[in-house]
């Protein structure tokens, strides 16, 4: 559950396939035990949806509110970042932010 109460399926479900799950892989980063791999993923799909898709890369109003408000409840601030980001159709932040999210893990103190 994010601290913004709000469910990553309402997000997505608005989302295409590309930009919904890059969403939806920061969203859950390391919930099932890899966040290294999770954002590889995000910044893959940002990739394709820019090289191969980029007419599929609509954000819907609804879905730009929604992520708004979860950028305004996260906690972390390349997270919230990235979901501003991709509220505003700002592609290039976006893939910044994940890069951000994944070196800041890359460097994070081993946990015992």
């Amino acid at each position: 559950n994010h601290p913004s109460g709000i469910e990553c399926i309402e997000v997505t479900r608005q989302l295409n396939f590309d930009p919904g799950n890059a969403v939806k892989y920061v969203w859950r980063r390391g919930d099932k035990g890899n966040p290294l791999q999770d954002l590889e993923k995000s910044l893959f799909l940002l990739a394709d949806a820019r090289n191969h898709a980029p007419k599929l890369r609509r954000v819907p109003r609804k879905a730009a509110k929604l992520l708004l408000q979860v950028a305004d409840a996260e906690t972390d601030a390349d997270a919230a970042m990235f979901y501003r980001a991709v509220a505003g159709r700002r592609w290039a932040d976006a893939e910044a932010a994940v890069l951000a999210l994944r070196d800041a893990l890359a460097h994070a103190p081993a946990q015992i």
